[in-house]
């Protein structure tokens, strides 16, 4: 990442040279449904029943130019139109939402892309979109590669949709057997009763042979105090993954078959408690098949609470609940009920389809059903829909990646 960081340095500053052609006009749009349909009726100890129905418009414009053949720059603009469903009925506790409402936020970075011996180098500055990065696009309906060796423990789903941009910076260096990226998301700004939180966060993948791939995930959360209130938590949480990848050798018949293996581990320190840390540890085990664009997808965690904090009372006077920790619930496994050191486990199944519209449309409809200490605890419907004019439009050259996952070809 140092060479990485020095070629960033040293192309801002030869941006006043002269051009190899003069400034082209960008243009995208990104259309997005989501419908997730929870119901966990008696059984709510982890996460309540609900239904997130949700449409958004993404229009973005900007500018881009080559510099010498090998640097390309480009500044974008956008923002999200943002409709949750049912949000315009007036009701005696709610405020109709009106038109001007919809404006959800805007989106404005610059990003530069370049060659570092044989790695194609990308990076984005200022407030972009979470699809750009692997950790972000984990469960986007167009394949979830290469972020299908992350689990939710990181970002859990409504997130995933609903905080959809990155605000900060984001690096990543990739070639045809190797995917590696860093980023910072800076998620509070210091304020009367708003906390300063910024998320440093880091994935990696790497061919060891034609079939077995190794990597890393991992997020450091430095959430910390307001004006009006103290208290300041570190949590960091780390986890290496090896993944054997068999869709290869069933000659074109699987697009997806694979067994994974992730280690979960965690550092956690409330800091009114002084220097005492918690850590915390498990290991989950995931298996993916797909054919036709039917699948099932099988994730299984054992070990102790990911999240030891989530039911402790912070200095405002409320839980710190999914406020700190921004990844799936169910990952406190025993710890609902008793200590956080406890080891249980869940299990998340989930069938679902994904044909092949068109290279621009992404359409997949699933089935999700947990299970954890207690036997079954509820299940989901979900359906979602991608339109990315980006792609109408031919454009899948490395030069100004859209809106969409990354793809390694091993």
């Amino acid at each position: 990442m140092k060479k990485a960081l020095g070629t960033i340095i040293l192309t801002l500053a030869a941006l006043p040279a002269m051009c190899q052609e003069g400034p082209r006009i960008l243009y995208n749009v990104l259309y997005e449904y989501y419908f997730d349909n929870r119901e966990f009726a008696g059984h709510e100890d982890y996460t309540r029943s609900q239904t997130f129905h949700s449409a958004r418009l993404t229009p973005m414009v900007g500018v881009g130019f080559n510099q010498d053949g090998n640097l390309h720059h480009s500044v974008m603009a956008g923002i999200d139109l943002l409709k949750n469903m049912g949000e315009a009925s007036v009701m005696a506790d709610d405020r109709k939402i009106e038109n001007w409402g919809l404006f959800h936020e805007m989106s404005l970075w610059y990003n530069v892309e370049t060659k570092v011996g044989r790695k194609d180098l990308s990076c984005f500055a200022g407030m972009f979109s979470r699809r750009f990065s692997a950790i972000g696009s984990q469960d986007t309906p167009d394949g979830a590669f290469p972020g299908r060796n992350i689990p939710a423990v990181f970002l859990n789903d409504e997130l995933r949709f609903y905080d959809n941009n990155i605000e900060g910076i984001l690096m990543k260096l990739s070639d045809r057997r190797s995917y590696a990226e860093l980023g910072l998301d800076w998620k509070g700004k210091y304020g009367k009763n708003r906390r300063e939180q910024f998320l440093i966060f880091s994935y990696g993948k790497f061919s060891v042979t034609r079939c077995l791939n190794a990597g890393w995930a991992a997020m450091g959360h430095h959430y910390a105090n307001a004006e009006m209130f103290g208290g300041v938590v570190d949590d960091h949480t780390v986890s290496p993954f090896v993944e054997l990848d068999l869709a290869p050798f069933t000659s074109g018949k699987l697009q997806a078959l694979s067994l994974s293996l992730n280690g979960i581990y965690g550092y956690h320190r409330e800091r009114a408690k002084g220097k005492e840390y918690d850590i915390t540890h498990g290991a989950e085990a995931a298996l993916d098949i797909r054919s036709r664009g039917i699948g099932i997808h099988n994730s299984l965690y054992y070990g102790t609470s990911q999240y030891p904090y989530y039911q402790v009372t912070s200095p405002e006077g409320t839980i710190y609940g999914q406020d700190l920790y921004r990844g799936n619930p169910f990952y406190q496994a025993k710890g609902i009920a008793g200590s956080w050191k406890d080891k249980g486990f869940y299990d998340r199944f989930e069938a679902y389809y994904q044909p092949h519209v068109s290279a621009f449309l992404d359409l997949r409809l699933a089935f999700a059903f947990h299970f954890a200490e207690g036997g079954y605890q509820g299940w989901q419907q979900k359906f979602s829909l991608v339109f990315n004019l980006d792609k109408v439009l031919g454009r899948r050259s490395s030069r100004m990646k859209s809106p969409e996952r990354h793809e390694m070809i091993m």
